[in-house]
């Protein structure tokens, strides 16, 4: 059967404590191994098999609404999910999704770069040209 990829994770640890949680609630996961140990910030997926990516994303639903939060990771008896698995689950505090102007921000200030590039000496001497 086919694997897909239900989440993804900066730090590796938190994708094997993903991988740990899921499997304690019978999914098949599994994190796939890099070939390099350089502390960077490279995603780690989780991949799970194709028919149960309905139930594995139906359990992140669960972390997300806190109702794992509680329970210890360290611990091989119960659910093993645990408040660092939430956290990594969940967004920082405070934050908000960008909106479009702030997205486009980097276009615009390109946009304006060169035309101050461009058009900026030339506007320079016209107005050197109104100056008595």
């Amino acid at each position: 059967m086919s694997r897909v990829q239900i989440a993804c994770f900066v730090e590796e640890e938190h994708a094997q404590l993903a991988a740990s949680f899921l499997k304690r609630h019978g999914v098949k996961a599994s994190v796939p191994t890099m070939y390099f140990r350089w502390k960077v910030n490279y995603p780690h997926p989780v991949f799970v098999e194709q028919g149960q990516a309905e139930k594995a994303t139906g359990l992140f639903r669960k972390v997300v609404a806190g109702e794992f939060a509680d329970e210890d990771p360290l611990d091989n008896t119960g659910g093993g999910l645990g408040a660092a698995l939430a956290e990594a689950v969940l967004p920082a505090p405070g934050f908000q999704r960008p909106t479009s102007l702030s997205l486009l921000a980097p276009f615009i200030v390109l946009a304006a770069g060169t035309i101050v590039l461009v058009f900026g000496p030339a506007a320079f001497r016209f107005l050197m040209s109104l100056w008595p």
